[in-house]
């Protein structure tokens, strides 16, 4: 009895045990019931805002979200399938049920809807994968719930443990310009891409509102109430105009073909507030799939590095192609290019500034009062050269190429872009007065714009580094005699394309330096501005008067110094060229196999300029990095570009033009349409205008015009109008390339076209491109648009 009272007792002890580690917490199984009664008793219920849209400075919707439908697979359950007793009745694979249904329904390849029901497709949380990038309608969301419900009776279920597939809803962000400032605008979240997406991701996405209810006992109701509000999401509108920004864009990607350049960045900027109106790096990349390279001409560039190598046969040089591009195991230069297409290169990626660094050096040394504007130098003759300390020579960019430019003022400095003199003007000034105003402009900082990642320039503290080399800029401390040489002229240092601008637009600004930002406001979902961009001034750096008289001598630049192919009639264009060099080394075998260690150069071109010069709105910078042309001359490549961009941007941007008396017979004017018209209508309203008249055919109302209505043409241009298509007279196009103004005009006129210039006209200038490809027949009287360039000009 005793032992049966001790068993009793043993038992009950066990059991009081239990019931304490239960209550308390303090066992697996109490850990699960506890967590089951918590559970029971609270109620928390979150709501997470919609993600806010990206705006224009006009209000249009450059990025929203949208709620989809997404196919997500559990591919360890249907892996499953068929089971043993379904092999054994000879039943359909599953996989391969609901892939060619999914393909069929949703339009999508059965490879890529077969590889994602599979295990082997990189499931994610290591058991789901999902159908990357296939969004369903509403249509197709309910196909895919009925397919998914008629197979309920057999092994699918609703729940996800125990199904096959699911619909997810997720959030995608639709980009109604397409690909339209891809890397302005950026991923999410990305710490590639950055972007306006990245920088304002918590402003966009807003954070989730929360209700928790809560009850005592069992029998009670919900008792006790707490919400806890969230963030509303914000609409963050850009100052960038859509229309500068396409035309800054389709620009910039010819010029990158054309030149065959490895990046080219650009940016308008206003000069009041440092506001970006467009910006462009390129490459971009392509919003559909993002992961595909998109420079046009990688495959020819990397050709021509291997193409040194005389020896390959034509299967070792295709081989030797694909491995530089794509490597092994996906490491080769696929890996290097793919993140500039993804970030902001105008503010993440440095590039040497060259010549247009001069405008620093020239407002440094008249605002510190070391020369006046009279100053002279005569160190420029042929031969010349500076040496420092460690004894380099520094030459001026006409040696042995040009006549010196002998006798200067300082003005002459920046029209002729005179190394030699820049190097004189900053060994007068002196390392603490120079780095004074290197730093005022803010080559040693961050220039705090608001886009995304901005790159902070490295600092070297060896005296000896970077004085000839790019890259890291000396620190102060480090900042010796011998490194005045090279960074007079923007040479041995790199900058970010903002920091450049940035400098422009400070002199433009009346000497103040601001902080650059393509944030405007802020608004709620209802519409209403809750927050504007605050224009923000980092310091005064140079007076108005060393202002006003800089920007005077950057006018010059353009009408009569190296910057002429930027010239615009009507607007007054100010600015400088710069050309930045590096040396590079490579090693050329023959078809023998002889090796010959070669050495070579690569080059930077940019043109930054500012416009109406007499009073400056807004500031443009163009670089084109590493050009394959033969003639990589600032002067000739981005100054032209640069001409033709402003000649675009500043009607949008709503800058008049005032043309001089000279400039008045030269402007282009819009034609009219006159289709329909009677042909003496027609015929009469043209010749009103000044137009000469060729008419084509018998009938009495116009069926064809050339040039076409709405097209800008010169005003001597000859209208051709046909009364039927049967009249149509077809001409072939000339090779323009490489002509005169004049001579385009008379072999347009001998060939019954009508053309158009942009870019420099004056004596000098020659054709370097044409909008309708020589020998294609067009209908006469076709405009062709032409491209020129002063020839005579180089830097």
């Amino acid at each position: 009895m005793l032992g049966l009272f001790l068993l009793f007792v043993l038992m009950l002890g066990l059991v009081l045990l239990r019931i304490t580690l239960v209550v308390t917490g303090k066992s697996k199984m109490g850990d699960l019931y506890y967590n089951k009664a918590v559970r029971a008793s609270i109620s928390d219920n979150r709501q997470v805002p919609r993600r806010g849209r990206i705006l224009a400075d006009n209000g249009e919707v450059l990025a929203y979200s949208s709620i989809s439908g997404v196919i997500v697979f559990n591919p360890l359950n249907l892996s499953k399938y068929p089971t043993r007793q379904d092999r054994a009745k000879g039943t359909v694979d599953r996989a391969d049920e609901i892939s060619r249904f999914l393909a069929d329904t949703l339009g999508v390849e059965y490879d890529k809807v077969y590889a994602a029901t599979q295990l082997s497709s990189g499931a994610e949380g290591g058991t789901y994968s999902k159908l990357s990038g296939v969004y369903l309608s509403n249509e197709q969301r309910d196909l895919v719930k009925s397919f998914i419900y008629e197979k309920k009776n057999g092994k699918y279920v609703d729940s996800m443990r125990d199904s096959f597939m699911r619909i997810d809803d997720e959030e995608r962000r639709i980009y109604p310009y397409g690909n339209l400032a891809s890397n302005v605008i950026g991923l999410r979240p990305s710490a590639d891409g950055g972007g306006v997406e990245q920088y304002y991701y918590g402003v966009l996405s807003g954070s989730a509102s929360r209700v928790v209810r809560s009850k005592s006992s069992d029998v009670d109701l919900f008792s006790k109430v707490e919400t806890y509000e969230g963030a509303q999401a914000s609409d963050v509108v850009l100052t960038l105009n859509v229309n500068v920004q396409k035309a800054l864009e389709d620009t910039l990607r010819r010029v990158i073909v054309e030149d065959l350049a490895e990046n080219v960045y650009g940016i308008v900027m206003d000069t009041d507030d440092f506001s970006i109106k467009g910006m462009c790096s390129l490459p971009d990349f392509d919003r559909e799939n993002n992961s595909v390279l998109t420079l046009p001409h990688l495959e020819q560039l990397v050709a021509d590095e291997v193409d040194r190598d005389a020896s390959l046969t034509p299967e070792e040089r295709e081989k030797k192609i694909n491995t530089i591009i794509y490597g092994d195991e996906e490491k080769g230069i696929a890996g290097e290019v793919m993140p500039r297409q993804w970030a902001n290169g105008c503010v993440s990626r440095s590039y040497s500034p060259g010549s247009v660094f001069k405008i620093a050096t020239v407002s440094a040394a008249l605002d510190s009062g070391t020369v006046t504007e009279d100053y002279s130098f005569d160190g420029c003759y042929d031969g010349a050269s500076a040496t420092n300390e460690n004894g380099v020579d520094f030459h001026c960019w006409t040696f042995g190429k040009y006549s010196a430019h002998g006798h200067q003022t300082v003005r002459d400095l920046l029209k002729n872009s005179c190394n030699l003199f820049a190097i004189d003007l900053a060994l007068k000034m002196g390392t603490s007065t120079f780095y004074d105003y290197f730093e005022g402009f803010g080559f040693t900082e961050n220039t705090g714009f608001d886009g995304g990642y901005s790159l902070t320039p490295t600092k070297s503290y060896n005296d000896r580094e970077g004085s000839s080399t790019g890259g890291a800029i000396m620190a102060r401390g480090a900042f010796a005699r011998d490194h005045l040489y090279s960074y007079s002229f923007g040479s041995t240092f790199d900058a970010t394309p903002m920091t450049v601008i940035d400098m422009a637009a400070t002199v433009a600004n009346d000497g103040y330096l601001m902080t650059p930002h393509i944030m405007g406001s802020l608004r709620d979902a209802d519409g209403n501005t809750t927050q504007t961009w605050e224009p923000e001034v980092r310091r005064q750096v140079i007076s108005k008067t060393t202002a006003d008289k800089v920007t005077e001598f950057l006018r010059e630049v353009v009408t009569t110094g190296t910057g002429v192919n930027a010239d615009v009639p009507g607007y007054r264009i100010a600015g400088k060229t710069g050309t930045a060099d590096k040396e590079v080394s490579y090693t050329l075998t023959d078809a023998e196999g002889n090796k010959t260690r070669r050495t070579a150069k690569e080059y930077a071109v940019s043109f930054c300029g500012m416009a109406p010069a007499d009073d400056p709105k807004y500031a443009l910078l163009i670089v084109i990095d590493k050009p394959h042309v033969e003639n990589h001359s600032a002067s000739t490549i981005a100054a032209t570009v640069a001409g033709e961009l402003f000649e675009k941007i500043l009607p949008l941007l709503g800058v008049e033009p005032v043309y001089s008396e000279d400039e008045k017979d030269s402007v282009p004017v819009r034609m009219n349409d006159y289709i329909g018209y009677s042909v003496f209508e027609a015929q009469s309203a043209l010749e009103a205008e000044g137009f000469s008249v060729i008419v084509r055919g018998d009938g009495p109302t116009v069926a064809t015009q050339r040039p076409e209505g709405m097209q800008i043409v010169s005003r001597d241009s000859t209208v051709f109008l046909c009364s039927s298509s049967e009249d149509v007279i077809y001409t072939e196009v000339p090779d323009y390339t490489g002509m005169s103004l004049w001579a385009a005009e008379n072999e347009s006129y001998d060939n019954n076209l009508n053309m158009v210039a942009s870019g420099y006209k004056r004596n000098g200038a020659i054709v370097i491109s044409q909008s309708v490809a020589a020998g294609t027949k067009v209908p006469e009287g076709t405009l062709i648009e032409l491209t020129m360039r002063n020839s005579e000009v180089s830097e």
